[in-house]
This record gives structure tokens, C-alpha cells and sequence, in this order.
């Protein structure tokens, strides 16, 4: 798999080598995440098959700009440490940008982190949201005995 990005006009081009359909759509992700907001060490986490893109559109939430900067800002918190929270104890990389907040980690993580997102951003209190994660993983535990 090549990629190549035209820097005169921001074109992508891929050259697809070989069958393997699933690096095609691996390389395609991995843009995508990157134009999210995504850092390239992050984005490449996409390459592992077990990992997956999960993108959120903050306008189903209110579509105002101030109202857009505030859901943000609450999944964001001071310094970064509620975002920084749910990645840890999700398992996840979150890149909030323009109108997306966008997840990466494997599909049952991601699952909840999503909803954790969500609820923030419905105005749920924090410390709601990190007893639903807690709560959460606890039980995929159980289930993995």
C-alpha cells in the first residue's frame, strides 16, 4: 500500500499493491482519523484489525456555535483531564474537533466510551459518566471469565 498526498492541491492518492482489500480500508481510516485531529502515532493504532474509528456528530446535539464550544468544552474539562480521563479508563484515543468527536480502540471500548461522550455532552455529571465506565468494565470483566 502507497500513499501520496498532492501538497499543491491536498489530493490523496493511494496505490493499492497486492489483493488485501482490508489495507485499503485501513489507509482510508487512517486518513480519515488524521482529519479528525488525530496525531499520525494515534491514527496508525488503526492498523491493528482489533482497533476501529468511531466518529460523533456534536450537531445532533445542538447545532449553535456556542452551544457546539460548550459540548466541547465539557467532554474537554480543565487542562484536558476529562478527555484525557476517558481515554484511560476506556482504553481509548479521543480527538475532539470542529463538530466530531472522534474514538478510537477496539469495538467494545469504544462502545463505551461513546456513551460516556454522549452522556457528557447531554449535560450528565461527571462523576455520573465515570460510574457508568466504571460500572461498565466492571461487568465486560465478569463476562470474560
Amino acid at each position: 500500500m502507497a500513499l501520496s498526498v498532492e501538497s499543491a492541491t491536498g489530493n490523496i492518492f493511494f496505490e493499492q499493491k497486492g489483493k488485501k482489500q482490508a489495507d485499503f480500508l485501513s489507509a482510508l481510516n487512517i486518513v480519515k482519523a488524521i482529519g479528525r485531529g488525530f496525531s499520525p502515532e494515534n491514527a496508525f493504532l488503526l492498523l491493528d484489525e482489533e482497533n476501529f474509528l468511531q466518529i460523533i456528530d456534536l450537531t445532533e446535539f445542538g447545532k449553535t456555535k456556542k452551544r457546539l464550544s460548550s459540548r466541547r468544552g465539557r467532554v474537554i474539562g480543565t487542562e484536558g483531564k476529562i478527555r484525557k480521563r476517558i481515554e484511560d479508563e476506556t482504553e481509548t484515543k479521543i480527538s475532539i474537533f470542529g463538530k466530531t468527536i472522534s474514538i478510537i480502540g477496539k469495538i467494545e471500548n469504544i462502545e463505551i466510551a461513546k456513551k460516556a461522550v454522549e452522556m457528557i455532552v447531554q449535560g450528565a455529571r461527571h462523576t455520573s459518566v465515570f460510574d457508568f465506565i466504571r460500572e461498565s468494565s466492571l461487568s465486560e470483566r465478569k463476562f470474560e471469565l
